[in-house]
Protein backbone atom coordinates (compact mmCIF):
# COMPACT_ATOMS: atom_id res chain seq x y z
CA UNK A 1 0.00 0.00 0.00
CA UNK A 2 1.24 3.87 -0.99
CA UNK A 3 -0.85 6.31 0.43
CA UNK A 4 -3.52 4.08 1.69
CA UNK A 5 -3.56 3.47 -2.04
CA UNK A 6 -3.60 -0.56 -2.59
CA UNK A 7 -1.33 -1.29 -5.57
CA UNK A 8 -1.35 -4.07 -7.74
CA UNK A 9 2.36 -5.76 -8.22
CA UNK A 10 2.47 -6.38 -11.57
CA UNK A 11 4.94 -9.13 -13.21
CA UNK A 12 7.50 -8.39 -16.28
CA UNK A 13 6.32 -10.84 -19.12
CA UNK A 14 9.14 -9.67 -21.94
CA UNK A 15 12.18 -8.62 -20.54
CA UNK A 16 13.49 -7.27 -24.20
CA UNK A 17 10.53 -4.52 -24.54
CA UNK A 18 9.52 -3.96 -20.97
CA UNK A 19 5.93 -5.51 -21.16
CA UNK A 20 4.41 -6.40 -17.82
CA UNK A 21 1.46 -8.79 -17.41
CA UNK A 22 -0.78 -5.94 -16.34
CA UNK A 23 0.10 -3.99 -20.07
CA UNK A 24 -1.00 -7.13 -21.50
CA UNK A 25 -4.42 -7.98 -19.78
CA UNK A 26 -4.93 -4.14 -20.46
CA UNK A 27 -4.66 -4.33 -24.13
CA UNK A 28 -6.45 -7.78 -24.78
CA UNK A 29 -9.18 -6.20 -22.46
CA UNK A 30 -9.50 -2.74 -24.33
CA UNK A 31 -8.98 -3.74 -27.51
CA UNK A 32 -10.68 -6.71 -27.35
CA UNK A 33 -7.58 -8.82 -28.73
CA UNK A 34 -7.56 -12.45 -29.29
CA UNK A 35 -4.81 -13.76 -31.37
CA UNK A 36 -1.12 -13.86 -29.98
CA UNK A 37 -0.22 -11.83 -32.87
CA UNK A 38 -2.41 -9.09 -32.29
CA UNK A 39 -0.82 -8.74 -29.05
CA UNK A 40 2.42 -8.70 -30.65
CA UNK A 41 1.77 -6.08 -32.77
CA UNK A 42 0.25 -3.87 -29.83
CA UNK A 43 2.79 -4.32 -27.33
CA UNK A 44 5.88 -6.02 -29.04
CA UNK A 45 6.20 -8.74 -26.36
CA UNK A 46 7.37 -11.61 -27.66
CA UNK A 47 9.07 -10.61 -31.28
CA UNK A 48 12.51 -10.00 -29.72
CA UNK A 49 14.13 -13.46 -28.19
CA UNK A 50 10.61 -15.70 -28.19
CA UNK A 51 11.08 -16.92 -24.88
CA UNK A 52 8.15 -14.96 -23.32
CA UNK A 53 5.53 -16.26 -25.95
CA UNK A 54 4.28 -18.88 -23.94
CA UNK A 55 3.55 -16.78 -21.16
CA UNK A 56 1.87 -14.47 -23.49
CA UNK A 57 -0.52 -17.35 -24.40
CA UNK A 58 -1.37 -17.95 -21.20
CA UNK A 59 -2.69 -14.54 -19.98
CA UNK A 60 -4.57 -14.86 -23.52
CA UNK A 61 -6.11 -17.97 -23.04
CA UNK A 62 -6.65 -16.84 -19.60
CA UNK A 63 -8.40 -13.42 -20.53
CA UNK A 64 -10.43 -15.37 -23.12
CA UNK A 65 -11.67 -17.52 -20.23
CA UNK A 66 -12.92 -14.45 -18.41
CA UNK A 67 -14.27 -12.90 -21.36
CA UNK A 68 -16.17 -15.58 -21.85
CA UNK A 69 -17.76 -16.44 -18.53
CA UNK A 70 -18.33 -12.54 -17.87
CA UNK A 71 -20.65 -12.62 -21.60
CA UNK A 72 -22.03 -16.26 -20.22
CA UNK A 73 -23.22 -14.57 -17.46
CA UNK A 74 -24.71 -11.51 -18.94
CA UNK A 75 -27.09 -13.16 -20.64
Amino acid sequence: QLFGVQLEMSEMICFCNGIDDTMIRTVIREKGLSQIEEIQKVTRAGTSCGICVSEIKQILQEELTDRKETTEKGR
